[in-house]
């Protein structure tokens, strides 16, 4: 059976008690999942658990952990240097192991309906979880709430209570990307330094994409700090991120005395650091011994997904089967870039290549996504089918619920054949100026998206098709039409390139 693993990373604003964290942590284990790591600090007072494990279990776990620190902190009594509006303070849940965007949104939703319902914790969704665009941004959710708290009017959360719970506060529940999380100590205690270095250090302040910072005095330590959450490592990576604050501290007259890491570091961060460090182009995981020996794991999910495709079982499909021939076409896309970097005679277009590289990557992850996405709705729709509809009440419900069903079934497919048209839009360039003596690999990629995209469209005709409102029928089948075109265009404007090249 394919592995699914989420993570979670719930902060709780208390750091100096060691035992409370514990038994926090303690409840969590207790639901079944895997506690990787715990993170204390005092003069934050605030700590960071690290669980991963099946989606179900993990929204349970993060319910008891929660439950726990709803019991035993309280927020009037806490004092810290780092920001916090609850005794939970943050709650993301964190894609990692064939389980997509949308699983981590619907655990978010799930555990956020049960800490309002039963804890009675005013709960506010942030990130792709959020309900609201402007709860997107978690330091956009807290100064809301901090408004609304010193005016004292009502709260508006997603889910609980309208005013914040009397010693929790309240809690922020969310799904995201992997974040890095590092605070970097300077040499010598200098609050006004550390501050102008960090507004320089974040992306308002010129800094990567993603990259937020705070200076911090730990008056504990008698020491300050760049405190860093880097939300886009494909953007900025941690070492850069590092850099930049040495680079920035050393234009102040200040040393970088050392750096912490926060939790853990995804494997990529790793591999660019450590390919950084060694002054090499580019570091893959099977050039690490021991990722090498395990490598053939991920080669039996793959030979999984193949037998099951195979079967009698009518999910994974077509739908499932397009996403995974439009992650191919992505990484060919990806292959041909990371050929092209570094040559010396394509010096030019490299910056251009690493740009590209980046997209085909994003997008490349994306497709793999939406294979899980696919199977899901397929099964979400085939349960509305299942619904009774003894009396004229159960029919209109079960009617309601298919077609809400449908529609998310043909937005499935209609999202993998569009993301196939933005790994098209890439490759153009790529057919165009990268390394011709991989050109063909481009090519390839181009008809692989194409035939993912069109394979995918099938999909979306199928379920529009039996859509009772037929307004809505006709809007997919005028946006399946055009994705069709443009697919089938930009494949042969791609294809005309490459045997161009090909022939010199």
């Amino acid at each position: 059976m394919r592995r699914t693993l989420m993570e979670c990373v719930p902060n709780f604003s208390e750091g100096r008690d060691a035992a409370t964290v514990f038994e926090i942590a303690r409840a969590a284990r207790a639901q079944g999942v895997r506690l990787l790591d715990v993170h204390l600090d005092a003069d934050h007072n605030r700590s960071v658990l690290t669980l991963v494990g099946e989606p179900d279990a993990l929204v349970a776990a993060a319910f008891a952990a929660i439950e726990q620190a709803v019991a035993l902190i309280d927020l009037g009594e806490h004092q810290g240097v780092h920001p916090r509006i609850g005794v939970a303070d943050v709650v993301p849940f964190v894609p990692i192991t064939g389980v997509s965007r949308e699983a981590c949104v619907l655990a978010a939703r799930a555990l956020g309906q049960r800490v309002g319902a039963e804890l009675g914790v005013p709960v506010f969704l942030y990130e792709w979880a959020a309900a609201r665009p402007e709860h997107r941004n978690l330091a956009d959710v807290r100064r809301m709430y901090e408004r609304l708290r010193v005016s004292g009017k009502p709260l508006t959360p997603d889910f609980g209570p309208a005013r914040a719970h009397s010693r929790a506060g309240v809690v922020t529940i969310g799904a995201r990307a992997p974040l890095v999380a590092l605070n970097c100590y300077l040499a010598e205690p200098d609050l006004d330094a550390v501050w102008r270095i960090a507004a320089r250090t974040r992306e308002r302040g010129g800094g990567p994409a993603g990259l937020k910072a705070l200076g911090l005095s730990l008056p504990g330590a008698n020491r300050v700090q760049v405190s860093m959450n880097i939300t886009q490592t494909d953007q900025g990576p941690p070492h850069a991120a590092v850099e930049r604050v040495q680079e920035i501290a050393r234009a102040e007259g200040v040393e970088l005395a050392e750096s912490e890491l926060v939790g853990l570091l995804p494997l990529d961060s790793v591999l660019r650091a450590a390919a950084h460090a060694l002054g090499l182009h580019s570091l893959d995981a099977r050039q690490v011994l021991e990722l090498a020996a395990v490598e053939v794991e991920d080669r039996v999910e793959l030979d999984w997904f193949l037998d099951e495709l195979a079967s009698k079982a009518p999910a994974p499909g077509g739908g499932a089967a397009s996403a995974l021939v439009g992650a191919l076409g992505g990484a060919l896309g990806s292959m041909v870039c990371n050929l092209t970097v570094g040559k010396p005679k394509y010096a030019a277009v490299e910056p251009q290549m690493q740009d590209t590289l980046q997209e085909t990557e994003r997008l490349r992850r994306r497709l793999r996504e939406l294979m899980d996405v696919d199977e899901q709705a397929y099964s979400a729709l085939m349960a509305q089918y299942k619904l009774p509809r003894d009396t004229l009440e159960q029919k209109d419900t079960r009617a309601a619920a298919v077609e809400s069903a449908l529609r998310h079934a043909a937005d499935v497919p209609l999202e993998t054949a569009r993301t196939c048209i933005e790994v098209l839009r890439w490759l153009e360039p790529v057919a165009r100026d990268a390394n011709v003596n991989v050109i063909s690999d481009a090519g390839a990629g181009a008809l692989l998206s194409e035939a993912a995209a069109r394979a995918a469209l099938l999909n979306v005709r199928v379920n529009a098709s039996l859509l009772k409102d037929r307004e809505a029928a006709a809007r997919y089948l005028v946006a399946l039409a055009d994705t069709d075109a443009e697919a089938t265009t930009r494949a042969r404007r791609i294809i005309a390139v490459v045997h161009e090249r090909m022939d010199g």
